[in-house]
């Protein structure tokens, strides 16, 4: 079975504002065996309209089609509870997300990334900056690791009028010229 087709038939409807950019996301993926990187651990099992369940979807994904999929969180309560829902397919890695992702990039061994999905500062509605700036810090200390073809994916982009925790980010894309595959409640970038 393709992955989309699984996608399709159980976890499609549950998504409510981010099932047609998760549906894009896998479509774009296509089966191949991918490297996935997740910033922000779902939080609360099953809670799939609140969080989305990136981190289920993700490890799913890896179980079918090969690849690595790492999770990383600075609560160690989200891990747990996370742990409960997926494969021993997914790493966690417990810190600060923009340490680590730096760690990652001095790692000679780590493979270039083909989604990195960021999530993992909660958007304040009244003040959305404190997280747009935490994922433009992912980005950047990440960016050795990225690859033509990298899918690059920011929730909660469309939450307030002013903006999201993807403003930043998609700045910087816009000014380098990198092409943007959907801007809703989520917005997505290939490189």
């Amino acid at each position: 079975m393709k992955f989309i087709d699984y996608f399709n038939e159980n976890y499609y409807d549950k998504l409510i504002a981010r099932k047609d950019t998760f549906k894009k996301i896998f479509e774009l993926l296509n089966d191949k065996e991918a490297i996935i990187v997740e910033t922000g651990t779902a939080r609360i099992k099953d809670n799939w309209k609140g969080d989305g369940q990136s981190t289920v979807q993700f490890d799913k994904y890896t179980q079918m089609n090969g690849g690595r999929f790492i999770s990383i969180d600075i609560n160690p309560k989200y891990i747990d509870v996370a742990k409960e829902s997926v494969s021993d397919k997914t790493t966690f890695l417990l810190g600060d997300s923009v340490k680590i992702l730096n760690k990652l990039t001095q790692d000679k061994d780590f493979p270039k990334i083909d989604l990195l999905y960021l999530d993992s500062f909660n958007l304040d509605i009244h003040n959305f900056h404190p997280s747009a700036i935490h994922h433009m810090k992912e980005l950047t200390a990440i960016i050795p690791k990225l690859k033509k073809g990298t899918i690059i994916v920011v929730d909660d982009n469309k939450r307030i009028k002013d903006g999201g925790k993807g403003t930043y980010v998609q700045d910087y894309f816009e000014n380098i010229g990198v092409e943007k595959i959907f801007d809703s409640y989520q917005i997505g970038f290939r490189i």
